[in-house]
């Protein structure tokens, strides 16, 4: 009963963010209409091509991190397998937790379509967000920097390029250290002992090997990738009067903000965050919480484009391994 419970009042409070963010704005329907009929042709299939990327990089993961721990059920569900699902799982996280719902919809595909436990399926959801939570933290730091150090553009790539590598070499480091020396704790501290239980287990699948690190980091810097493509392209096409490194630098700060997220798919929050940064540089609050909005519709509906196309593939990939 709790969990349900707690699910309506993070959703509730999601709708009382948004409520109050539109009124305080004064942000009307009929502000917002034109914006969502703005973008062209083109600037809709560059959203719905980066929406397909960032869901295609984060499947990846997923099937890389399958093919240790399930190899024979990896090599026979197939990429689309792997893009359908997580597709759905993302389109579920605009109305349950996003890490929820990723593990619910990804055990359950495992444990129905291949006999895979839940425990196992939904697992392997988890070893492949860690990445993505890390790529968060090395975002605040870019983002901390940008803000203190009041860096120009043509300095910020540099920043970004030097956090990412170092970032890169201290997880190397740290996984090294966790592959040489043994995983015990024998303290009082029940969380610390499951954490050591867990990198013990995923040790055992080879896990936390250099090369498959590497490739799961890249995906996730990759995914990120994708997703601030989309931002792009969604400014140019609805909001044009912001400018391009304010939208990077709101980025970082933004997809930060999702490390404390206590609403599904951070409904409300990230407008929130949207409209406060872009405020304090200056923007009036109804364009950013115009942008914000648009930003959110346009991700979504490109996201279900995506969830549509890929159970499309699926369906030719599973008709095409039983035909005769």
């Amino acid at each position: 009963m709790k969990t349900p419970l707690s699910a309506l009042a993070a959703t509730l409070f999601a709708g009382l963010l948004l409520y109050l963010l539109v009124n305080y704005s004064g942000l009307t329907t009929e502000d917002l209409t034109p914006l969502l009929k703005s973008p062209s042709v083109l600037a809709l299939c560059g959203i719905l091509v980066a929406s397909f990327g960032h869901m295609t990089c984060s499947a990846l993961k997923w099937h890389l991190i399958v093919r240790r721990i399930a190899p024979a059920q990896a090599n026979q569900a197939g990429h689309m397998f792997f893009l359908f699902y997580t597709t759905l799982s993302a389109a579920l996280a605009q109305f349950v937790m996003v890490h929820l719902a990723s593990l619910l919809v990804r055990g359950l595909a495992m444990r129905i379509h291949h006999r895979v436990p839940f425990v196992h399926g939904a697992a392997t959801s988890i070893f492949e967000q860690l990445f993505d939570v890390y790529v968060l933290l090395l975002f605040a730091i870019c983002g901390v920097i940008a803000w203190y150090a009041d860096l120009t553009p043509a300095i910020w790539p540099a920043v970004v390029i030097i956090v990412v590598v170092v970032g890169w070499f201290a997880l190397f480091l740290t996984l090294r250290m966790l592959q040489v020396h043994s995983i015990t704790y024998q303290g009082s501290y029940r969380i610390l002992r499951s954490i050591a239980g867990w990198l013990t287990t995923c040790r055992s699948f080879d896990l936390l090997e250099g090369h498959l690190v590497l490739r799961l980091y890249g995906l996730s810097l990759l995914r990120y990738f994708f997703m601030a493509l989309r931002m792009f392209i969604v400014v140019v096409a609805v909001a044009p009067a912001i400018d391009l490194f304010d939208a990077v630098i709101g980025f970082t700060v933004v997809q930060t903000s999702q490390l404390i997220a206590v609403t599904p798919g951070s409904l409300g929050i990230t407008e929130w965050t949207w409209a406060g940064y872009l405020s304090l540089l200056g923007y009036s609050t109804t364009v950013a919480t115009a942008f914000s909005l648009a930003l959110r519709i346009l991700s979504y509906a490109s996201i279900l484009a995506v969830l549509c196309l890929a159970g499309l593939l699926l369906t030719l990939e599973k008709f095409l391994q039983h035909r005769p």
